[in-house]
Order: C-alpha cells, then structure tokens, then sequence
C-alpha cells in the first residue's frame, strides 16, 4: 500500500526530527517526497493539504537544520508552486513555512520574513488557529533577529499564549 508506506515515511522523518536525527529525518522525508512524485503528487494527507507540500517542506527543514541550503531550497520552492497550484490555505501555510524556517536558519531574514508574514496572513485570514503558535514564534523570532523588538515581542506573547491555551508542546526554535 504506496499511501500507507507514504505516510509511514512522513511519520518517521517527523519523529527523527523531533529526536534531532536529521540525517535520518533528511533520508525518511526523501522517501516521502519520492513517494509523492508523479500520479500521486495531489495526494491529500487531508482533505485539506497535499503530502507532496508538506513532505517538501519537512525535507527542506531538516536540510536546514544541516546546512544543506541550496538542496533545501530547492525542494521548498517545489512545494511553493505545487501550494500555489491548488491554492489551498493549509497547503500553502506548509508550503511558506518550510520556506520562511528554512531561511531563518539560514539568515536571511529578508526572505524569512515575508514568507512568514505570508503564513501568519493565512492563518488569520483563514481563521487557522492550528498553525497560529508555531508561525508567529517563527516570525517574531525573525523580527527580534531583524531587530524590530517593538513588532517581535507581542508576537512571541501571543504564540507562548495561544501554544499553551492549545496544549501545544512542540516545534520550538
């Protein structure tokens, strides 16, 4: 069952994130990907976001986390364009938050940024709570980075708020 063994790929390149195992975490997502290519690349992980998006952007941050950039972008960017291509909220937050993390752990604030500010955007726009913790910490840690305190600083109060008020104990920076 290519779905099943798809969604096994994904589960274990997050866990291997999660531990800090990022060759193994690069490796599981690169199955992933793969097994999201061709025919099955507008396969739903829900009905609300494609597993060829949110594969990519797990690659493409675990690649971060390595300082394989250019190999991570590259891959992020794929993503983008399959996002934008379906024009699905969730798909597209995934898509410019592997992105806008990718860079941030790269440096490059002023192309974190406006990927991030693209995310938060959906997320309020969208009425999507879910993602609202993890890319406003993300944001506001670009814009502290970027030195813009006075915007940073509510942004980070509100993502530990709403992260707590949800039980949400993961993806800190």
């Amino acid at each position: 069952d290519l779905s099943l063994q798809a969604a096994a790929h994904f589960s274990l390149g997050q866990a291997y994130y999660a531990l800090g195992n990022y060759p193994q975490a690069i490796d599981f997502h690169r199955q992933s990907v793969a097994s999201a290519e061709g025919e099955r690349t507008r396969e739903h992980v829900s009905e609300r976001i494609l597993r060829a998006v949110t594969s990519r952007a797990w690659l493409a941050w675990s690649l971060a986390e390595v300082g394989e950039f250019p190999e991570g972008i590259a891959r992020g960017e794929e993503g983008v364009r399959m996002a934008e291509a379906v024009d699905q909220p969730y798909s597209l937050i995934a898509a410019y938050l592997g992105m806008g993390v990718l860079y941030l752990r790269k440096g490059d604030l002023h192309r974190a940024i406006p990927m991030l500010e693209r995310c938060l955007s959906l997320c309020q726009v969208g009425h999507l709570p879910v993602y609202f913790p993890w890319v406003s910490m993300c944001l506001g840690a670009a814009y502290a980075l970027a030195e813009r305190v006075t915007e940073a600083s509510p942004l980070l109060q509100q993502a530990v708020e709403q992260a707590a008020s949800m039980n949400i104990m993961g993806r800190h920076l």
